[in-house]
């Protein structure tokens, strides 16, 4: 708005911190060319009203001088009217061995990887999930489309959580180790900007399995691309500024100080994006950062799940393993029903 000479807040502004975030991304996120029309319909309207009524004005030569504005404006780069879109390449796995071999050409801890139950499923993570769920019962419940503040609301629980954590757990991270409380919010099941990732395709390949039936998919990138170069040694002091623009987007890989067992076992990290407006998808679609051309998505269809999971067992990647406890060995009940069909099938007189 300020490339097209609007100001926003000044020092005399009464919009508050808060306000001025949601107009900020609320304009960064619509069409700018339904903007420009928009806002000429109203000056056309305004403008024949007072010609009707009091016939041409100095106000009428302003009102060309801005459209001329308008019309002659450099729009920032962050509302590009044709935003370049790059997606990762798709690799659809043909069997167990097919996968086997592609990802043995992709070097251990080098390699970062996520499952998903579903192909269709963007990558985000659960706060962003909880911002648009909380927008929705809103809009349910008073007909308004309201927005919120989601760096006030993530501060709001980061700090609530603090505030409550040592009632449940005991050898907590420091006050200002924001990121590590993240981890340990994302362990208990808070809603975090974090999204969890493995160093095993093998663990990765389990999660996109194990909780559907569709086809499912597996994202996997290289860790050092992943990291943005620039940004890697800054990951403490920029990750919660929240920069609204395109270019200052980025994801940082993240890997606890203080692990547990079932991070230990799964060979977990964590992906963190830069910002709470955009998905880790439209990071990677529409960032300058080139992470398509560092990363797959590899498209498991449903008929190889079976081949799948009786691979992974052999491997003794099992629930009962990546979820120590008796959290893990009743989700793993499941699964005595598909070898009891098939011992059916081998034995029909049983």
């Amino acid at each position: 708005m300020n490339g097209i000479g609007i100001t926003v807040r000044s020092y005399s502004s009464s919009v508050t911190e808060s306000t001025a975030e949601i107009i900020t991304h609320e304009y960064l996120s619509v069409n700018y060319q339904d903007i420009k029309e928009a806002r000429y319909l109203e000056l056309e309207k305004n403008r024949l009203e007072r010609l009707a009524k009091n016939g041409p004005t100095f106000i009428d030569h302003a009102i060309e001088i801005l459209q001329e504005r308008l019309d002659n404006a450099d729009r920032p780069d962050a509302l590009a009217e044709e935003i370049e879109e790059h997606n990762i390449p798709e690799i659809t796995i043909s069997s167990w061995n097919d996968f086997n071999q592609k990802v043995k050409t992709l070097k251990y801890r080098e390699w970062v990887y996520r499952g998903q139950s579903n192909k269709h499923w963007p990558l985000e993570t659960s706060l962003f999930r909880a911002f648009n769920d909380i927008q929705n019962l809103r809009k349910q419940s008073t007909q308004l489309a309201e927005k919120i503040a989601k760096n006030s609301y993530e501060q709001r629980i980061i700090e609530n959580f603090k505030t409550n954590a040592h009632l449940f757990i005991k050898d907590l991270p420091t006050q200002d180790d924001n990121l590590e409380w993240l981890a340990v919010m994302q362990h208990y099941g808070a809603p975090t900007r974090m999204l969890d990732f493995s160093y095993s395709p093998y663990v990765a390949l389990f999660f996109s399995i194990t909780n559907g039936s569709s086809d499912s998919s597996i994202f996997c990138f290289n860790k050092i691309e992943l990291c943005g170069g620039a940004y890697k040694d800054e990951k403490n002091e920029s990750i919660f500024k929240n920069k609204l623009l395109k270019e200052d987007s980025y994801l940082q890989t993240y890997d606890p100080k203080k692990t547990n067992q079932r991070l230990h076992n799964q060979q977990g990290l964590f992906v963190v994006p830069s910002n709470n407006y955009e998905s880790i998808d439209e990071i990677i679609t529409n960032s300058d950062h080139e992470y398509w051309d560092s990363g797959y998505k590899y498209i498991i269809p449903n008929t190889l799940h079976c081949e799948m999971i009786e691979n992974l067992k052999k491997m003794n990647i099992t629930s009962s393993i990546l979820f120590p406890g008796i959290e893990g060995y009743t989700q793993s009940l499941r699964y005595l029903l598909l070898e009891e069909n098939e011992i059916l099938h081998i034995h029909p007189t049983i």
